[in-house]
């Protein structure tokens, strides 16, 4: 089973519905899926350019992942915008620049680290990021695509 860090779901929003995925991520049969959830990536200039994701999966083969999750709740995508369902737009672009922009972040952080083990994992390692609709059927997802040519 993958190894989960930590072993139980961090303290979360549980609107989110993280604790689903947690336990969902936990199933991965291959030993070599490192988990961590909710992972604070620090170093940025000011605590407000710091990131969180909400899982980074780790596979020595198969790279790094970021993967961000959203319960829709009427989550909208208008004029290349991201909305909640209450017609506020999102932070960070919408869930895919969040995870994104996490994602270029940790590799950021890995490759300028002083640990040497560290910056080989970013120069080596695919790094790639993931959006997680968890309430929502892939035929809807479908709709939102090709309503709005994403």
């Amino acid at each position: 089973m993958a190894t989960m860090i930590p072993s139980e779901p961090r303290d979360f929003d549980p609107r989110s519905n993280e604790d689903i995925v947690f336990k969902q991520l936990a199933k991965i049969p291959d030993k070599d899926f490192i988990i961590i959830h909710s992972m604070e990536i620090v170093g940025g200039e000011t605590e407000s350019t710091n990131r969180e994701a909400d899982f980074v999966i780790y596979h020595p083969e198969k790279g790094i992942m970021v993967l961000e999750i959203k319960k829709t709740g009427g989550l909208q995508y208008k004029d290349n915008r991201w909305l909640y369902g209450n017609g506020v737009e999102m932070r960070h672009g919408g869930p895919y620049r969040q995870a994104l922009t996490a994602s270029l972040f940790l590799k950021d952080k890995l490759e300028n680290n002083y640990n040497e083990n560290l910056s080989q994992i970013a120069n080596y390692c695919q790094f790639t990021y993931g959006v997680w609709f968890i309430d929502i059927e892939e035929i809807e997802i479908q709709k939102i695509v090709e309503k709005n040519q994403i």
